[in-house]
């Protein structure tokens, strides 16, 4: 068991000291050695720290008579607690966010860019360029096929390459033609408590073959609505059927009475070429809409310019704010 403890207080003369202390057990050794540290934060935030401990056994008052030997040397794993010899065995370091720099050059670049468009000079924006692309952009086309159902060459209701089933049998699944802008296709489900037999229906839309990379990064997105839904989620995976192992964590969404657009980016955990199956489902009664199911290879949305922050370059002193703009 290894407690800690220090005072703290305001950097103005007066202010009350206050002992904080933090009692921890320790699970393993550690044989690179433990670092111990204080962190503060907040713009302009001033302290001061007196009496650091770290010692082993139950905690103690600093200020009570056995919290004194809690300050020996041999016993106190910290050295020079109370600083008198500067910064000896201790160092001190601040974030590189530079928030006042960054206030500084960021408002200066708004007043220079604001200036320059009132007396008509054009400008580019290499920032506002550099986060104009969506994180993930697309990587390729959508590998679900017939994804706004657009085609139905027998006329069955169903939209080509698709599949759909109910258990029990009862459930429809017909194309409905969309109005208002864009226009478009939706596959609509619908279950009725009746055809359900008092039974909890398993309703699914599928395709196969889909071919999956692994390791690729994917984004799948569709539009939904629903009315009566008994069911608070849908779900979508998608299966290697070899072997019956998820290609894909299991995504799920809630459908709501009005159109809504939903989307996953996820990691492929597997490479099927063929084989596969994309299945949309659910366990319930009620009607469900689907229309633009895309599932599209994506750039890795966790590395590049996503980790950078909203800046070009993170500032470490004063910038030029003209780097940002170019006329």
């Amino acid at each position: 068991m290894g407690p800690g403890g220090a005072r703290s207080g305001p950097h103005s003369e007066g202010g009350e000291w206050t002992e904080l202390h933090l009692t921890f057990p320790v699970d393993k050794a550690y044989p690179e050695g433990w670092q111990a540290y204080l962190n503060g934060s907040g713009e302009g935030a001033r302290f001061q720290v007196e009496r650091m401990r770290l010692y082993e056994g139950a905690y103690a008052s600093g200020d009570a008579p056995d919290g004194a030997a809690t300050e020996a040397p041999g016993r106190n794993l910290f050295t020079n607690v109370n600083f008198e010899a500067g910064l000896a065995s201790w160092y001190f370091n601040h974030g590189p966010e530079q928030f006042n720099l960054r206030r500084t050059f960021g408002r200066t670049s708004f007043a220079v860019s604001r200036l320059l468009g009132n007396l008509g000079v054009a400008s580019s924006t290499p920032l506002l360029e550099r986060f104009g692309e969506p994180v993930g952009a697309s990587g390729g086309p959508s590998v679900v096929r017939n994804g706004d159902f657009r085609t139905d060459a027998d006329s069955d209701g169903l939209a080509d390459e698709w599949e759909f089933s109910a258990n029990p049998k009862g459930a429809s699944c017909t194309r409905e033609a969309l109005t208002g802008p864009g226009g478009g296709w939706a596959q609509l489900i619908s279950v009725s408590p009746v055809a359900a037999g008092g039974k909890q229906p398993e309703i699914m839309i599928a395709q196969h073959d889909l071919p999956i990379q692994g390791g690729q990064w994917y984004r799948l997105s569709l539009r939904s609505r629903a009315e009566g839904l008994t069911t608070k989620e849908v779900s979508w995976a998608v299966q290697n059927t070899a072997n019956w192992q998820a290609l894909f964590d299991y995504q799920n969404f809630a459908p709501k009475s009005d159109w809504h657009t939903n989307s996953f980016l996820v990691q492929a955990k597997g490479t099927a070429a063929k084989g596969t199956k994309f299945q949309i489902w659910f366990n319930g009664t009620g009607k469900l809409w689907l229309s633009d199911v895309r599932l599209e290879p994506i750039q890795d949305p966790t590395a590049g310019r996503w980790l950078d922050g909203l800046y070009l370059t993170r500032p470490t002193e004063w910038d030029d704010p003209y780097r940002f703009f170019g006329w």
